[in-house]
């Protein structure tokens, strides 16, 4: 299985650009003038993504080369390709840790959500109740719903489930391996 698409997305959390950036440098050492040129990103766009793959090790920043007469400095880079597999597999364990953590979290603390939409407001009880306490209203922030305690089964559930896919998939890179 070829992990590079998943691990750049990973990195850089656009699928569109990660591929672009894979159909213009996979397996070539380029020069950072000639990506902007094939790719059509701003110079500045570009050199962030680089540096947060660079930062991942997803990236390889090989040379610089500094023309003083022209004063031109032309950069070249490289795809780690060789850790795209094992960079997967780290962030879906990292994943799989948070989200572990929030099931636990979810056990021991309350919640309050937005009436209107979940999605818009969360808060632990404590923070409800010094809310409260203080005199400050306390409702949705985006809409001005009232808060009501979150359905913590249906949270947990869908935790439950995501731990499960992650697993699912980890097993799966394991199992691509022995073949």
């Amino acid at each position: 299985m070829d992990y590079s698409k998943i691990a750049l997305t990973m990195a850089i959390g656009d699928r569109r650009i990660a591929k672009k950036i894979l159909e213009v440098m996979d397996g070539r050492e380029m020069e950072e003038g000639d990506i902007i040129s094939a790719t059509g990103m701003s110079p500045q766009d570009l050199r962030r993504i680089l540096y947060i793959l660079q930062g991942e090790n997803l990236a390889l920043q090989l040379r610089t080369e500094v023309n003083r007469e022209e004063g031109i400095r032309r950069v070249y880079w490289r795809l780690n390709r060789g850790i795209f597999k094992e960079y997967v597999e780290k962030r879906i364990r990292e994943a799989i840790n948070l989200l572990s953590k929030h099931a636990m979290d979810q056990d021991s603390t309350e919640h309050y959500v937005c009436a209107s939409d979940p999605s818009h407001m969360r808060l632990p009880l404590d923070e409800v109740l010094r809310r409260i306490s203080s005199g400050e209203d306390v409702v949705c922030e985006v809409c001005g719903a009232m808060l009501v305690p979150e359905n913590k089964e249906d949270e947990k559930y869908t935790i439950d489930d995501m731990i499960k896919l992650m697993k699912e998939a980890l097993s799966l890179i394991k199992d691509s391996e022995q073949l």
